[in-house]
C-alpha cells in the first residue's frame, strides 16, 4: 500500500534533505491497531543508512547549518510551528491511525508539537553564557555550544510530542539531528521531518531514518560521530543503550517509564480529582510513561472513590481510533499480548470496574478493556511493574508516612501527584515524593511544554521540555582569552607575560585610526575573532581651572577618553553585527555623574562616555550586542 504523508515516502529515508532508499532495499510493514490492516511500508534502515545520515549531519555542520544564527535558528523553528498547525488534520489522522490513540488525543499532539516548535523557537537565542570574576586582566566568560550530531531514538507512544520536545531543542542549540523513530509507528516523524524541508531546515540538520531498533537504533547508538543521546523507551533498552554509549563516552539523555502514584488525603476535592484519577490511567490506553497507575486513597475516602472510579470505568469503551471512543487499541498485538500476561497475574485480585470493547470493533484490532482492582497490596506485581496499558489499582492507607513509603516504594520516580487542600502537607508532600515531576490537586499540569520532564530510579535520568532542555543538549565551554593593547608595548607584554600564554599583547594608539585597525586585525588573527570589547583607555589633565588647561591637554582626553571608544566602535561593531552577538564594556569614571573640582574637561570626556554608551545601547539594541558602562 502507498501512503505520502504530507510528501513524505515512508519507504525511504530522509537524509541529507532528500528520500532516499535504504542500502539493502528492504521495507517493514506498519500496522494499523485499530483493525489489523497494513497501512503502508517503511523502511527497514540499517548501518549504511545511519552512517550516511551520520556523516549528513557532520556536513551540515561543517556547512550552512553550522554557520546559522541563533535567531535564524528560531525563525526556522517558528515556521515549522506554523506548517504544523496548517497540517493538523492529516497529522493527527496520521497519528491516530498509526498509534491507535483516539483522534481527539492525536489531535491534542499535534497542538503540542507546534507548541513545542514555538517554545524553542522563541528561546533559540535566549541561551546565555555568563562573565566570571578572575584575575586582574583576565575576561573569563562561559558560552553555550551545541553537542554536534546528536541521535534520538523515541518510541511509538508519543511520537510528535517526543519530536518536539527532544528534535526541537536540539535544533534550537544548533546540534544536527539523526533521528531513529519506532518501527511500530513513525509516520508522523516522517512527515515532520518533509515538513522541516518546506520551513527552510538546510540539508542534513534533520534526517530520519526507521527501521528496527536493534538494526538502525543499535547502529546509530554505537557510532563514533553521534555526540549525545536522546532515548525514550523501556528500561531495559535504555539500560542497553547507555552501556553501549558509554564506549564512546556520550552522554546520554533517558526516560524510561515508571509507576506513577496520586495520592489522595482525606481532605481532598472528589469532584475535582476523579476524572484525573481515571484519565491519567486510561489515556492513550495507558501507553504513558507518565500514566497514574496507582491510586492511593486515605482509609476514610477509599470507598466511596473505589465505588466512583468503578462507576467510571464501567462506562468507558473501547474502539477504533478514528471513531474518537474513550479508548482505543493498544498498539500492536504483542503490546496486547503483555498487558493480558499482567491481567493475568492478577485474577486473584478484586476486580471491581470493566470497561468494555465494542461488539462491533474490528477482531485484527488490538484491544484490552480497561480493568480497575481494589485492594492491591503495594508489594503486587500489578503495583510495582510498569503495564503500559489500561490498568490501575485502588491502594489505602491510614497516614501520610504510609502514603510516602507507599508512593515511593517501587524503583520508579517519573511523576507523581498530591490531593489535598492542606498547604502546609502539600509541601510536604511535594519534598517527600520522590519524582521528577509533582502535580498538587491536578495531574499533569496540561502537559505543559515549559516544564522540565524527566525521572529518578529506573525512570531514567536528564530532562527534556522547557528551557532546562537547552542545557542538556549543550556543553559549557569556558574561555579565558585577552588582547591587551597598550600605547607602551613593553608595559603590554610584561603584563601578558605575568597574565599567560593566553594573553596577547598589541602596541596601540587607540586615538588613531590606523593603530586601531591594525589591533583589531591582530585579534582576528591571534584569537580567531572578537566576543568582547572592553574600552579602559583613559588620562586625566592636572587639576586646574577650567580656563587654565591647555588646548594640547584638551585635546588628549577627548583624544584618549572620547575618540578611542568612536575608533573602536567603528571597526569591532561591523563584526559584532556580523556573528550577531558580541558584548561592549566601556570603564568611565564617577566623575562622569559626579564631577571633581578642578578637572572640568576630564569630567565631561566621561560624561561623554556615559551618554555615548547609553546611545549604543539603544542603537545595538536589535543586534544582539550588549553594552555596559562601569566606573
Amino acid at each position: 500500500m502507498t501512503l505520502r504523508p504530507l510528501g513524505a515516502a515512508p519507504e525511504k529515508c530522509m537524509i541529507g534533505g532528500r528520500w532516499i532508499s535504504p542500502a539493502n532495499n528492504e521495507c517493514l510493514s506498519l500496522i494499523n491497531p485499530s483493525d489489523g490492516s497494513v497501512l503502508c511500508d517503511i523502511a527497514k534502515g540499517s548501518k549504511e543508512d545511519i552512517d550516511q545520515a551520520v556523516f549528513a549531519a557532520e556536513s551540515a555542520l561543517r556547512g550552512i547549518w553550522g554557520k546559522t544564527t541563533a535567531a535564524e535558528r528560531g525563525r526556522i523553528l517558528a515556521r515549522l510551528g506554523h506548517l504544523v498547525l496548517e497540517h493538523k488534520d492529516e497529522l493527527a489522522t496520521l497519528e491516530a491511525q498509526d498509534v491507535g490513540k483516539p483522534y481527539k488525543q492525536a489531535r491534542a499532539d499535534v497542538l503540542a508539537l507546534a507548541r513545542y516548535m514555538e517554545f524553542y523557537a522563541g528561546a533559540a537565542d535566549k541561551l546565555h553564557g555568563e562573565t566570571i570574576p578572575y584575575l586582574d586582566g583576565y575576561t573569563v566568560y562561559t558560552l553555550r555550544a551545541p553537542h554536534g550530531v546528536t541521535g534520538h531514538i523515541i518510541p511509538w507512544n508519543y511520537p510528535m510530542q517526543i519530536i518536539g520536545r527532544s528534535v526541537g531543542a536540539a535544533l534550537a542549540t544548533g546540534n544536527a539531528c539523526v533521528l531513529k523513530p519506532a518501527e511500530e509507528a513513525c509516520l508522523t516523524a516522517l512527515a515532520f521531518a518533509e515538513l522541516a524541508n518546506k520551513a527552510g531546515l538546510p540539508d542534513g540538520a534533520l534526517n530520519v531514518v526507521p527501521g528496527l531498533g536493534s538494526e538502525a537504533g543499535a547502529a546509530l547508538t554505537r557510532h563514533k560521530g553521534v555526540h549525545h543521546i536522546s532515548f525514550t523507551g523501556s528500561v531495559e533498552v535504555g539500560k542497553l543503550i547507555q552501556r553501549t554509549a558509554a564506549d564512546n563516552v556520550v552522554p546520554v539523555t533517558l526516560e524510561l517509564g515508571g509507576k506513577s502514584p496520586q495520592v489522595v488525603f482525606e481532605d481532598a476535592d472528589l469532584e475535582a480529582s476523579l476524572p484525573f484519577l481515571v484519565n491519567a490511567g486510561i489515556q492513550n490506553a495507558g501507553q504513558t510513561c507518565s500514566a497514574s497507575s496507582r491510586i492511593l486513597v486515605h482509609q476514610s475516602l477509599y470507598e466511596e472513590v473505589v465505588v466512583k472510579m468503578a462507576k467510571r470505568y464501567n462506562a468507558l469503551q473501547a474502539g477504533p481510533a478514528m471513531d474518537d471512543w474513550d479508548v482505543g487499541p493498544l498498539v500492536s498485538h504483542r503490546q496486547k499480548q503483555l498487558v493480558e500476561g499482567f491481567l493475568a497475574k492478577g485474577k486473584e485480585l478484586e476486580l471491581v470496574g470493566r470497561g468494555k470493547i465494542l461488539e462491533d470493533a474490528p477482531s485484527g484490532g488490538a484491544y484490552v478493556a480497561p480493568s480497575l482492582f481494589a485492594g492491591v497490596h503495594p508489594d503486587h506485581i500489578l503495583a510495582q511493574d510498569e503495564i503500559f496499558g489500561p490498568v490501575q489499582v485502588v491502594i489505602p492507607f491510614q497516614d501520610e508516612d504510609e502514603a510516602v513509603a507507599i508512593a515511593n516504594g517501587t524503583n520508579f520516580g517519573l511523576v507523581a501527584s498530591c490531593w489535598t487542600t492542606d498547604g502546609a502537607r502539600q509541601m510536604r508532600m511535594a519534598k517527600k515524593l520522590r519524582a521528577g515531576q509533582v502535580f498538587l490537586n491536578n495531574y499533569g499540569a496540561g502537559g505543559g511544554v515549559e516544564l522540565p520532564f524527566g525521572g529518578t530510579g529506573l525512570s531514567g535520568h536528564g530532562r527534556e521540555k522547557g528551557f532546562e532542555a537547552l542545557y542538556g543538549f549543550t556543553t559549557l565551554k569556558t574561555v579565558a582569552d585577552v588582547l591587551i593593547a597598550d600605547l607602551n608595548i613593553e608595559a603590554a607584554q610584561k603584563l601578558s607575560d605575568e597574565l599567560g600564554t593566553a594573553v596577547k599583547a598589541s602596541e596601540t594608539n587607540v586615538a588613531k585610526n590606523d593603530s586601531v585597525l591594525k589591533m583589531v586585525a591582530l585579534a582576528s588573527a591571534e584569537l580567531g575573532g572578537v566576543d568582547i570589547l572592553v574600552n579602559n583607555a583613559g588620562i586625566t589633565h592636572l587639576p586646574a581651572p577650567m580656563e587654565e588647561v591647555s588646548d594640547e591637554d584638551f585635546d588628549n582626553v577627548f583624544a584618549v577618553n572620547c575618540k578611542s571608544v568612536f575608533l573602536t566602535a567603528k571597526h569591532i561593531v561591523p563584526i559584532f553585527k556580523s556573528q550577531r552577538s558580541g558584548v561592549i564594556l566601556n570603564v568611565a569614571s564617577t566623575a562622569g555623574v559626579s564631577p571633581r573640582p578642578h578637572l572640568n574637561w576630564y569630567n565631561a570626556s566621561k560624561g561623554w562616555m556615559n551618554n555615548a554608551t547609553k546611545g549604543m545601547a539603544v542603537e545595538l539594541a536589535s543586534s544582539e550586542c550588549n553594552q555596559s558602562s562601569g566606573g
